[in-house]
């Protein structure tokens, strides 16, 4: 016997996952082109001190580009809820049985099916925000200081959140937190999608590390949970 899953659902599901990879590699590129050397960065005066446009960059350039880093910050942040319900909806579906032919060694397996559909469920459970039962969904680390006026603070990062997803880095069996820190440094400047858990809730924001007044680029602690 196996779980026929909905097919519709879950073409539904890539569908929408497919989205949001596109829709992060836009963002990769502009937020690139924002924070080369000599770039206008993705904040900070288009204008220079007595008013006019700066003559080192490309103003309309700069103002486009950081106005479609807002748009893509917020299109990804409704792609991620709709990727989480659908994955909770998907896995939640009381399962359908349906029987399979039995083979000459007696098993009532189809390797060909079974193949297909564990295939197409491995690529749903390696996106950052899967729900599945796998160890993809658990929190991998706590955060237990955030420092005022730091990136972590402004990106909406609270003390007592639980991280299910840094950057696509995800519970495994060890070594998470190493895996975000090289995440984190070479991502600077560039908008981290990250994945917490707070109340029993999951909550979706980007983290920008950055030079700041405080320590570190987060201007945040955190823990492994064991």
């Amino acid at each position: 016997m196996t779980v026929a899953y909905d097919k519709d659902a879950k073409d539904r599901l890539k569908g929408i996952i497919n989205q949001r990879d596109l829709l992060e590699s836009e963002l990769h590129v502009i937020v690139n082109r924002l924070t080369l050397p000599g770039g206008a960065g993705l904040e900070g005066n288009l204008v220079d001190a007595e008013g006019y446009p700066r003559a080192d960059i490309d103003v309309v350039q700069a103002r486009q580009d950081r106005h479609r880093v807002a748009v893509l910050k917020n299109d990804l942040r409704a792609l991620m809820t709709r990727i989480e319900q659908g994955l909770h909806a998907l896995h939640s579906q009381a399962p359908r049985r349906t029987p399979q032919a039995p083979t000459q060694s007696g098993e009532g397996t189809s390797s060909s099916v079974a193949a297909g559909m564990v295939s197409a469920d491995r690529k749903i459970s390696e996106t950052p925000y899967s729900s599945n039962d796998s160890q993809s969904c658990f929190a991998f680390a706590l955060v237990d200081e955030v420092s005022t006026g730091s990136p972590a603070e402004e990106a909406g990062v609270t003390v007592g959140d639980q991280v299910i997803d840094f950057g696509g880095v995800r519970h495994s069996k060890g070594g998470e937190l190493a895996r975000a820190s090289a995440e984190l440094s070479a991502k600077e400047g560039e908008p981290i999608p990250v994945t917490l858990q707070r109340q029993g809730e999951n909550i979706h924001l980007f983290i920008t590390p950055k030079r700041w007044t405080g320590r570190g680029l987060l201007g945040c602690h955190m823990r492994p949970l064991s």
